[in-house]
């Protein structure tokens, strides 16, 4: 998926499963293939409701207005683009989305998808046009004691 940044909010320009411009060539559709299968592994953990939010992520989603259901409808989103992957992330293995809600809301999660069968939300908030993804701060460490139920 493609999104457009210029004056308000990131909007859809194309639905697909295309990656960031970080892809090299001869790789990018390796690259493309593997983004499919995250989405795919999110959205299905999303449908079964098999994810967790960090307390990180709720105080985020609570700053920034976003219900429970836009977070579900983002994440589950046919319209989404796995804009950053962290293989080696020692903490384990996790992705920066871009999803949109029904209505169109931009929103970004950084996801630990290291575990089988749980999703952890490790931080999420409204994507917008002078929104950088919020991977350059430090994001906490956190344990399963951690996670919000």
């Amino acid at each position: 998926m493609l999104y457009a940044i210029g004056h308000g909010k990131p909007r859809r320009t194309s639905c697909g499963r295309v990656q960031d411009g970080g892809a090299t060539e001869g790789n990018e559709v390796q690259d493309q293939e593997r983004f499919a299968t995250i989405i795919t592994d999110i959205q299905q953990k999303i449908s079964a409701r098999l994810y967790r939010l960090t307390v990180h992520a709720e105080r985020e989603r609570e700053a920034d207005r976003i219900t429970i259901r836009e977070l579900e409808e983002a994440l589950h989103s046919q319209c989404c683009q796995v804009i950053e992957h962290y293989p080696e992330d020692p903490r384990g293995a996790s992705c920066l989305r871009l999803g949109f809600t029904e209505l169109d809301l931009p929103i970004h999660t950084v996801c630990g998808i290291s575990l089988p069968d749980m999703l952890i939300i490790v931080t999420v908030y409204i994507a917008t046009s002078n929104t950088e993804p919020k991977t350059t701060i430090s994001i906490p460490v956190f344990s399963m004691s951690d996670v919000a139920r």
